[in-house]
């Protein structure tokens, strides 16, 4: 899951994870409990002392507003976001930029 990750920062004992926001479904996945706790066990055994982390998504690489067709492209061709709306019988009704209303 990490893999998709487009940047990563440590700062004050935190790992901040950057996704971009094409990869949002993703990047709430690792938040769940189980993830979030591999994740911190396999961080704290390679860094040697707890840290946090945090799942963020990574603003400065969403796609231009008005761009709409070319965001719908990119999630329907994600794997997860296929996988998704496979398990669930669920369709991509609409697509907005973020700060579209």
């Amino acid at each position: 899951m990490v893999e998709h990750a487009t940047r990563w920062e440590v700062a004050g004992g935190e790992l901040q994870i950057y996704f971009p926001v094409e990869s949002r479904a993703l990047a709430e996945m690792l938040q769940a409990r189980d993830p979030m706790e591999r994740l911190r066990t396999v961080l704290n055994q390679v860094i040697g002392q707890p840290m946090r982390v945090c799942v963020k998504l990574d603003s400065s690489r969403a796609a231009a507003p008005g761009n709409n067709s070319e965001l719908r492209t990119r999630f329907e061709e994600d794997p997860i976001v296929r996988a998704m709306l496979e398990k669930f019988g669920g369709r991509i009704s609409g697509v907005k930029s973020p700060g579209e209303e």
